[in-house]
């Protein structure tokens, strides 16, 4: 990021981590634009789809909360569950589903005096059009020996991937990616609507899980700091609506800057 092109974001906060600090810096948001979300409270009807705009919110929400959390990286593992057959590619079905993968996940846990929280993400595959699911399993103690075998007698619906080592950098990128606007949740023939029902819980972050501390940054500061250090930057996107012609508009809204450990950053 240039100096230069500060002023065009308008405040920036620190999120401190046992394994490092990321800033978050907010963009200004043109005059003509403003936020297209509806007004007041409105009944969900889960049996139609989720519009994209809601899709958009949903996920940008969320990453802010995501980027807020401080993971002890060496007690998480990654886990990808996929389904394998039209029948079972429904989102009420998947949930159910991963109710049960959990519930056996907590009762082993349990067993080996453990205690497990969890991070789910809901994707949909591009080209097939099937749900999976990204779990993201902090434990409180070190990570319980979880078989291939054994993760798969639990995921009844499908395929099951796991990575069982996550670093600092892998783990941010990973809760980056999780809030990814991505293409494939749309309907390709309609794509204002996502695949999602209404109201679709897309992401879901257990209340337990260590928060950061977040405070207020100098915004010239935080510039400094990314200039001299070229952290790992995500940028997020929100939909806005224009105010004279009405149209939906996709603008950064945001920026990450992830460093590790090695680069000090004060409040």
């Amino acid at each position: 990021m240039e100096i230069q092109k500060i002023d065009r974001f308008s405040k920036a906060k620190l999120i401190q981590k046992e394994n490092g600090s990321v800033l978050v810096l907010y963009k200004m948001i043109p005059a003509f634009l403003k936020a297209a979300k509806p007004c007041g409270r409105i009944a969900v009807n889960r049996s139609e789809n989720m519009r994209t705009s809601a899709y958009h919110r949903t996920i940008n929400r969320k990453g802010e909360s995501l980027a807020e959390l401080d993971l002890n990286q060496d007690n998480c593992i990654f886990i990808t569950l996929t389904i394998s057959h039209e029948k079972y590619n429904n989102y009420v079905t998947m949930l159910n589903a991963f109710g049960n993968f959990m519930q056996y996940i907590n009762r082993y846990t349990k067993e080996k005096n453990n205690q497990v929280r969890m991070i789910r993400g809901i994707e949909v595959q591009r080209k097939s059009g099937f749900f999976h699911i990204h779990t993201v399993l902090e434990f409180m103690d070190k990570p319980p020996t979880l078989s291939h075998k054994r993760l798969r007698s639990y995921w009844t619906l499908g395929a099951v991937h796991r990575n069982l080592k996550v670093d600092v950098y892998d783990i941010e990128g990973l809760l980056q990616y999780l809030t990814k606007f991505k293409a494939g949740s749309l309907k390709k023939d309609q794509k204002f609507l996502t695949y999602f029902p209404k109201g679709a819980q897309i992401i879901y972050i257990d209340k337990r899980l260590k928060k950061a501390k977040v405070s207020e940054y100098d915004l010239k500061s935080a510039a400094a700091h990314i200039e001299a250090n070229s952290p790992k930057i995500f940028s997020r996107y929100h939909i806005y609506r224009g105010k004279d012609d009405g149209k939906l508009h996709t603008v950064i809204d945001k920026i990450f800057a992830f460093f590790g450990s090695d680069i000090n950053i004060t409040p």
